[in-house]
C-alpha cells in the first residue's frame, strides 16, 4: 500500500547567481525553489550559485515578498526607485509603495509628482487627439523632445481602421498604413469640413 499523495508546503528561499544577483522564491522543494530562482535571475540551473531556505519569509508564500519585509530582515538593498541610492536596514526614513523602495520622503514625493505628470500628459494628448481625430483611441505617447512645449508623438487607432497611425501634433499629416488610407480619409476629411 502506498503513502497517501500529500502536496508538501510551499517554502522560501533565497537563490543566489554568483554574482549580483539574489532572489526569494518558493517551491515545495529546494530542486523546485532553484529552478525557479535561476529562472528569475536569467541563470542556468547550474549556474546557481545557492538555494538557501529562508523560513523567515514562509509567511508570504507564494509571493511576492514584499521588500519592507526583506529589508527589515537585514542583509537585503534595494535601489531607491527616484534616485538609485541603496536602501537597506540602515536607511533613516525609507518610503515603501507596494514592491517599490524610497529612499526618502523627497524621493517618493519626486517619484509621485512624475506619476501625476505623466497622468496630466497622458490627458492632455487625448483631448489633442479627440479635437483632431474624433473617435480615435490612443495606445501610445511620448515626447519628441523633453520640452513640453514640443510636439509629442501619438499613436492611435480610428473607428474602421484595422491598424496603428503614427501623428506627431502640429503636423498636418499622419502616418497611416496603406490599406486604411481610405477609411482614414473618409473619416477625416468629412470631420474637417
Amino acid at each position: 500500500m502506498s503513502a497517501p499523495d500529500i502536496k508538501k508546503p510551499l517554502r522560501a528561499y533565497t537563490v543566489h547567481d554568483g554574482d549580483d544577483g539574489y532572489t526569494v522564491v518558493f517551491g515545495r522543494t529546494n530542486g523546485a525553489a532553484r529552478a525557479r530562482g535561476a529562472n528569475e535571475l536569467n541563470c542556468g540551473f547550474e549556474d546557481v550559485e545557492y538555494c538557501w531556505r529562508a523560513p523567515e519569509f514562509d509567511e508570504y508564500a507564494p509571493g511576492p515578498v514584499p521588500s519592507q519585509a526583506q529589508i527589515e530582515a537585514g542583509n537585503w538593498r534595494f535601489e531607491c526607485m527616484e534616485c538609485t541610492d541603496w536602501v537597506d536596514d540602515e536607511t533613516p526614513e525609507p518610503v515603501y509603495l507596494g514592491q517599490f523602495v524610497f529612499c526618502c520622503k523627497e524621493c517618493h514625493a519626486y517619484y509621485q509628482r512624475d506619476k501625476r505628470d505623466q497622468a496630466d500628459f497622458e490627458d492632455m494628448a487625448c483631448e489633442l487627439l479627440a479635437a483632431r481625430y474624433p473617435g480615435a483611441v490612443l495606445h501610445h505617447v511620448a515626447r519628441v523632445k523633453s520640452d513640453e512645449r514640443m510636439p509629442i508623438e501619438l499613436h492611435f487607432t480610428f473607428p474602421g481602421g484595422q491598424y496603428s497611425v503614427h501623428w506627431i501634433s502640429g503636423e498636418s499629416t499622419a502616418s497611416v498604413h496603406p490599406d486604411d488610407v481610405d477609411a482614414f480619409v473618409s473619416l477625416y476629411r468629412k470631420s474637417k469640413q
